[in-house]
């Protein structure tokens, strides 16, 4: 099937690896288990797969035939040439004889059986029936085609011995009849034998198998006894019509078997003449429900997602299509919804790809039975899913529907034993207001999810022009952090912890800050969030150890006094196996001593894989490293977590302690987080203290350290030897030993 005889000698065409790779697991079974052959091309007719069934039918292997053209090989030139005639004549316009005489017809989305004869690697012709289905890429250009093949030798060979009876004109039909009986006693095939007036005469033994009626119970009666009611008028006029002009009809028919159930099958009909006069006619048909099935299947593969059942994005765009179309014709508002699961990527590291399966298994199902029967909802690869909202009405009424499968999607999932949370950034756009085609809104609903994902994940939002503008920022941003590490932008800031117990300050906290050339100072809320997304904070993360543990190494070679160091670590940084020989590798270069690093980590941290973490921090606590939980009270809280992991300490969110004084919820959580931890041995420390009347409500309630703006605010490296030279510098007080250093004011700044 190309246009070309020639063979290319074994080479790969360009499309060839998008095609096999279009295939999944699901189609290749199809392909190898096929009773009948299947052979798939590239859009030039390379061929690129060649299943059993075929090796079976023509005598070649696949590795003789793949990267091979298929008409100079398989195929009559002069029966190339006679269809290529009789299709330009057809749909008006030229057919070249060779691989567009096979897919022409497909590429126009008509589907079409033709009998073609295959040549055989020994030489000899098999007659087959040759289905070609076009596959298509998501924007609908040619990727391939699939050529289904049937053997119809044994309906030839009786087709002929019918004929030659014709030919040979000797007696009257019941000669002829006496020639198809037997005929009928070995034909797999079933056969009907009917009169001028269409009343069956005989059939053979396989019409009884395929239809379940015997003969005594169909005989004299018309074929109408099979009708499935599948067809209507125009259909049976059609064939009638062909049979009176061509005295031959070929087709496909549904009916109805004796239990009531209905088939396909592929039907010839030939009329049967003396003299110019139709006297009978005989009906050769076979049950081809397999090669439908395998059809309906290949078809259905090529549009749905095979993890979830959903449609994939070829059938996204379809309906797609059809659904603004549906908006613009009854002047409807439409919802495009483009949904990213946060930390996705995190579980799917961390845990492994079935509980990544199982989270989009089970997030399609949400999706499901959250939306109605008349929307879409679509996966698009990986964690990215559509919902197609049709008729939503005003914003606010949208606003209604969006709020709905948010909380459906940020529940946590179970999988198993562990339960998992992967709450959803969603983005959407609106038809017709953000745009009147399938790429214009879903570049908006797209844009749209990330601004969520940059102001923090886990919500929605409506696309709004400005969100171009950040996008495009973001891009920019995105750029030159990968190159800020190489070129040294990145400085550490620091700020004080005090020991509330001792009264002394004991630490410091290590805060990335990137001095961006042009931007300068830029905060870390705006390029953490990419940093986690593009993998950046690995590294990053290294970087800031290293330099956190020199420096205070520094200072203590300085006299500045020995302190503790506390340093982030990301969630990401936990999916790197190495982490534990990293942070070690770093102590032993920098000097600094395992009791003086404190790594604090997020309580989600805890939750992504939890047999590796309990791993790495047993190790990291061995080492005598201080492990604290971060922001605690915030996230996911479980006395379980702490009693499953090392931790020596937890640190209580600023967003607790701004209002202790005046709240007395945060009052009581506080207390309670304390009281909690003091239970388990565990100490606190308290961030974002700013006045003396929060201190004194925490050192009353047994909090053990802090940190805020009225010990000090971050700074750099040589702010913070000014620090200490403001109090009593060098080789003072602070020498050596923090602890003399005293308690400071709320003026302290």
């Amino acid at each position: 099937m190309t246009d070309s005889p020639e063979s290319t000698g074994g080479e790969t065409a360009p499309d060839q690896t998008d095609l096999l790779q279009s295939l999944t697991a699901w189609q290749q079974a199809i392909l190898q288990g096929a009773n009948f052959s299947i052979i798939a091309t590239d859009e030039n007719g390379v061929i690129v797969s060649f299943n059993p069934a075929a090796e079976r039918m023509l005598g070649y292997s696949a590795d003789e035939m793949i990267g091979k053209m298929t008409p100079g090989v398989l195929h009559d030139p002069e029966e190339l040439a006679d269809r290529a005639r009789e299709l330009s004549e057809e749909l008006g316009t030229v057919v070249a004889p060779g691989y567009a005489t096979f897919v022409t017809k497909a590429n126009l989305g008509i589907a079409e059986e033709r009998e073609w004869t295959y040549l055989r690697k020994d030489g000899s012709r098999l007659p087959v029936l040759l289905s070609v289905t076009a596959l298509r890429r998501p924007d609908h250009t040619i990727l391939g085609y699939l050529g289904i093949a049937v053997d119809i030798t044994e309906r030839k060979r009786l087709e002929q011995a019918i004929a030659a009876a014709q030919a040979r004109e000797v007696g009257q039909y019941e000669q002829r009849l006496r020639l198809s009986n037997k005929v009928f006693e070995y034909s797999s095939e079933a056969i009907m034998v009917t009169d001028a007036d269409s009343r069956i005469i005989n059939v053979n033994p396989a019409f009884t198998g395929l239809t379940g009626y015997r003969a005594d119970e169909v005989i004299g009666k018309t074929p109408s006894i099979l009708s499935s009611g599948k067809h209507d008028r125009n259909f049976y006029e059609a064939m009638w019509q062909n049979l009176l002009t061509d005295g031959q009809w070929a087709g496909e028919v549904w009916d109805r078997r004796k239990d009531g159930s209905i088939y396909p099958k592929w039907t010839v009909i030939n009329a049967v003449r003396e003299n110019g006069v139709t006297t009978h006619y005989v009906a050769l048909f076979s049950d081809i429900s397999e090669r439908k099935e395998h059809e309906e299947r290949i078809n259905y593969l090529a549009r749905h997602d095979h993890l979830t059942g959903l449609p994939n994005r070829l059938m996204f765009h379809e309906r797609m299509q059809h659904a603004l179309a549906r908006a613009e014709r009854n002047s409807n508002r439409l919802a495009l919804v483009f949904i990213d699961l946060d930390r996705f990527k995190n579980i799917n590291d961390s845990l492994g790809h079935f509980f990544g399966d199982q989270l989009l298994i089970q997030t399609a199902q949400r999706l499901r039975s959250g939306v109605r029967v008349s929307d879409t909802v679509a996966r698009l690869g990986g964690d990215e899913f559509l919902v197609v909202l049709e008729n939503v009405g005003d914003q606010n009424r949208c606003a209604q529907l969006l709020v709905h499968l948010h909380e459906r999607l940020e529940q946590p999932y179970r999988i198993e034993e562990a339960v998992i949370h992967a709450p959803p950034s969603i983005g959407v756009a609106l038809y017709p207001d953000d745009g009147a085609d399938i790429v214009t809104l879903m570049r908006h609903a797209d844009t749209a999810m990330y601004q969520v994902k940059a102001k923090g994940r886990n919500g929605w939002s409506f696309y709004a022009p400005r969100m171009n503008d950040e996008v495009q920022e973001r891009i920019v941003l995105e750029r030159d952090l990968r190159l800020a590490l190489a070129r040294g932008e990145f400085v550490l800031h620091y700020q004080p912890q005090w020991d509330l117990t001792n009264d002394c300050l004991f630490g410091w906290e290590a805060l990335v800050r990137w001095q961006h050339p042009q931007r300068g100072l830029v905060p870390p809320d705006k390029f953490i969030p990419i940093a986690e997304e593009t993998g950046l904070i690995v590294p990053l993360g290294d970087w800031v150890l290293e330099t956190a543990c020199r420096e205070i190494r520094d200072w203590e070679q300085e006299g500045l006094g020995s302190y503790r160091i506390a340093i982030n670590l990301s969630a990401r940084q936990f999916t790197q196996q190495a982490l534990g020989e990293r942070i070690e590798a770093i102590l032993a270069a920098t000097g600094l001593a395992p009791g003086r690093l404190e790594l604090e980590i997020t309580e989600s941290v805890l939750m992504e894989d939890a047999d590796l973490t309990a791993e790495i921090l047993q190790r990291l606590k061995q080492l005598g490293v201080t492990i604290a939980i971060d922001d605690f009270g915030t996230g996911y809280s479980s006395l379980a977590y702490l009693k499953a992991f090392p931790v020596n300490k937890l640190k209580i969110d600023r967003s607790f302690v701004r209002d202790i004084v005046s709240d007395p919820n945060d009052a009581a959580i506080v207390s309670a987080i304390i009281s909690m931890a003091r239970s388990m041995g565990l100490v606190t420390i308290a961030e974002g203290v700013e006045t003396e009347a929060q201190r004194d409500f925490l050192m009353a309630q047994g909090c053990q350290e802090l940190q805020g703006y009225l010990f000090g605010r971050p700074m750099n490296a040589s702010a913070v030897r000014s620090f200490f030279g403001g109090q009593d510098g060098p080789g003072g007080a602070v020498s050596g030993n923090a602890k003399q250093m005293p308690l400071p004011s709320a003026t302290i700044q």
